[in-house]
């Protein structure tokens, strides 16, 4: 049943206890959003495409950000991720 999906384009996997919950990634001009455990490729493809840059260190999926989600920054500024298993 697909009724219960949230209405966005993004969407990430989360763990939340001993389930796993699918949620929208909410993307808005100017504020940072939520990618933590995401694949890099897709982080990278919403960031960059908001008109960041990015750096990042490690493999696996997004475990930090910096600025935090929420944030305003600038256009052409640069975000970080932390990646882990």
């Amino acid at each position: 049943d697909h009724s219960s999906l949230p209405e966005s384009e993004w969407m990430k996997v989360v763990r939340q206890n001993d389930s796993l919950i699918i949620r929208g990634v909410e993307i808005y001009e100017g504020i940072v959003p939520d990618v933590s455990s995401m694949s890099l490729r897709d982080a990278l493809f919403i960031l960059e495409n908001s008109g960041w840059n990015v750096k990042y260190n490690g493999t696996g999926r997004i475990v930090k950000q910096s600025p935090s989600a929420g944030s305003r920054l600038r256009e052409g500024l640069t975000i970080y991720l932390e990646l882990g298993l």
